[in-house]
């Protein structure tokens, strides 16, 4: 969604965006590598009903959407409803920062691997633990470490340290 913004969408935007899109396709192609787009949505499209009431939204469709909506590729991956799904159970963006946490990444990171491997996460691997920090909107505002936020973070188990450069492991 825009929000608090007036930014308007022209044809000229959303063009430029495509043709730069298209050019890095092309680029992979001509250096025979496939390239991947891997989208993030912005923390107010996954969280927007936390925003205060008097914040207007001006678009329900983020800038990233306006463009990947016109672009038929694959290789293209906005992981928006598998963030919206985890976030009914877990938190995937900080509390205090405008980033998305460990888990957050973690779900792009599965839409990518499906996408480019076609292969599936082994979870028997990996163990969440929970960590305290805070975001950047704290440490923004000059009050570190009085706000902390629960962060999930993931560790390899049972994975020894040369099979961790061997990344194959964690795919089924």
């Amino acid at each position: 969604q825009m929000v608090q913004s007036k930014f308007t969408y022209d044809e000229t935007f959303i063009k430029n965006n495509l043709e730069v899109i298209e050019k890095n396709f092309n680029y992979g192609e001509e250096n025979r590598f496939d390239l991947y787009y891997l989208v993030l949505p912005n923390k107010e499209n996954i969280y927007r009903e936390y925003l205060p009431d008097y914040v207007n939204i001006y678009d329900n469709q983020s800038r990233a959407e306006k463009v990947i909506s016109q672009i038929n590729n694959d290789r293209i991956i906005y992981p928006k409803e598998e963030l919206l799904a985890e976030k009914s159970i877990n938190q995937v963006y900080y509390k205090t920062d405008t980033h998305w946490n460990s888990l957050g990444a973690f779900i792009g990171y599965k839409a990518l691997i499906k996408t480019m491997l076609n292969k599936n996460i082994n979870y028997e691997k990996l163990e969440w633990h929970d960590e305290k920090d805070s975001g950047d909107l704290v440490k923004l505002s000059g009050i570190y470490g009085v706000f902390n936020d629960s962060i999930p973070s993931v560790t390899y188990h049972g994975i020894s340290k040369s099979e961790k450069t061997d990344t194959t492991k964690l795919y089924e």
